[in-house]
């Protein structure tokens, strides 16, 4: 009885170990299927064969480690492999071929009558992939076979010369450029609009820049958020290419602000000291009005010492009031411009479109290093009053932000007891406010309350 039972048990344990075997063998054929089944594709109603499948897997695997002379070989013994791709992406070989440079690879396949203009699922031609890696040699070979220098069908809209610029591969957007017959407008813009000479110039690729401004690339047109080349010289950071592009762009004239912020006041949010007065010696205009790049400070319009007060940027305004003469004498375009220029303030209390002057933004952001420097300069910037008559004590009263600034205009000697044109004292706009620290300060630094 007890042998009967344990050999029911081994027998057990057997057909447990079969049915197991089994399921894994048909886990194997299903995966086996579903790799396949990724390779699949019917092209002008023939389905390619699991032997044809079997044979461009092969060939990609040959481009994969640069195996040129065999992935020729392939090609030249299968001519069939030139109409597959990969089902869930729709790459085809010659794409691949593009992709990792391999140009011997690329011009067999176009011989036997590859697509010059396949679109894999993602939108990318044959010409973006070789010009998004860099690939000169198999760019020029894509567009003698009539490549199209098209925009991707993806939701980007970029176009193999945006793809090049962006990426720095000057090599290529030289033979975009001079490509005889090529079909290329060098102004084209993607969906955001955005040319391929922003594109360079946002990421700081000078030959490409140099290289699309000779082919004719316009500095004046305007992506969809109003930036133009200039605006993306100035986020690269990079003062060659910022030269490059400023030689080839106008200054404008002084007129209301657009939608976009100013060259100027973009340099000024970002602190970027060199660009700065690279633009203000071309003639880039310190008072022109301008929108904020900034979300702590919006006012409708503003000018870039607004912005550079706003941003704690003191050695911007340091190394500006080299310029001061200048800007003085009137020889900034911009100070006829300006109507909130009072006669004898000087450039340093232009107000903005709230009445305030950049010490009162100073104030109001908290940036203690830039109110140090502009009154440094001008100690008249402490007897700013705004259009309801509030001083940079009550302006810096009224925000969390402002607090910092309080110790300082004490220090300073401002008084804490004056009132606006309403009779009220800062204490009481930090009441209005809800600012419990500025209102301890204030009690502190000897603010009465309340109101007249």
């Amino acid at each position: 009885m007890h042998q009967l039972a344990k050999c029911f048990s081994c027998q057990k344990r057997k057909t447990s170990k079969t049915l197991l075997v089994a399921a894994g063998a048909l886990a194997v054929t299903a995966g086996a299927w579903w790799a396949c089944s990724q390779f699949h594709k019917t092209v002008d109603g023939n389905e390619i064969t699991a032997n044809i499948l079997g044979t461009f897997n092969l060939l990609l695997h040959e481009i994969f480690i640069g195996n040129e002379a065999a992935a020729v070989s392939i090609i030249q013994q299968h001519p069939e492999v030139v109409r597959a791709c990969r089902s869930f992406d729709k790459v085809t070989a010659a794409a691949v071929a593009a992709q990792h440079g391999q140009a011997e690879v690329l011009q067999a396949l176009l011989q036997l009558g590859a697509d010059v203009d396949a679109i894999s699922a993602a939108g990318y031609s044959l010409l973006c992939f070789a010009a998004s890696a860099g690939h000169a040699r198999c760019a020029e070979l894509l567009l003698h076979a009539g490549a199209r220098v098209q925009p991707l069908a993806g939701s980007s809209g970029h176009s193999a010369l945006h793809l090049a610029a962006f990426n720095g591969h000057a090599h290529v957007v030289r033979v975009f450029v001079r490509q005889a017959g090529c079909n290329l407008r060098v102004g084209q813009q993607s969906n955001r609009g955005q040319s391929a000479l922003m594109l360079a110039a946002a990421q700081g690729h000078l030959s490409c820049v140099r290289e699309l401004l000779l082919a004719g690339g316009s500095c004046q047109q305007k992506d969809t958020a109003g930036y133009t080349a200039l605006h993306h010289a100035v986020t690269s950071g990079d003062q060659q290419v910022l030269v490059a592009v400023m030689a080839a762009s106008a200054p404008p004239a002084c007129c209301p602000a657009a939608a976009a912020p100013s060259v100027l006041a973009l340099a000024a949010a970002r602190g970027d000291v060199e660009s700065f007065i690279c633009l203000v010696h071309g003639g880039w205009s310190v008072l022109g009005r301008t929108r904020s790049p900034l979300t702590a400070y919006a006012p409708q319009w503003c000018t870039p010492l607004h912005v550079a007060a706003a941003t704690g940027h003191s050695s911007l305004l340091h190394a500006l009031s080299a310029t001061a003469d200048d800007i003085a004498a009137g020889n900034d375009p911009g100070i006829n411009f300006i109507s909130a220029v009072n006669e004898n303030s000087g450039y340093r209390q232009v107000l903005d479109a709230q009445g305030w002057s950049p010490a009162a933004v100073a104030a109001s952001t908290g940036a203690r290093s830039t109110l140090r420097e502009l009154v440094l300069q001008d100690s008249d910037a402490l007897k700013f009053k705004g259009l309801s008559g509030e001083t940079l004590v009550h302006i810096a009263s009224r925000s969390e932000a402002g607090v910092a600034v309080l110790a300082d205009l004490h220090a300073y000697g401002c008084p804490f007891d004056q009132v606006d044109f309403q009779g009220c004292t800062p204490l009481h706009y930090a009441h209005l406010a809800n600012c419990e620290e500025a209102i301890a300060v204030l009690v502190l630094l000897g603010s009465k309350p309340g109101c007249k």
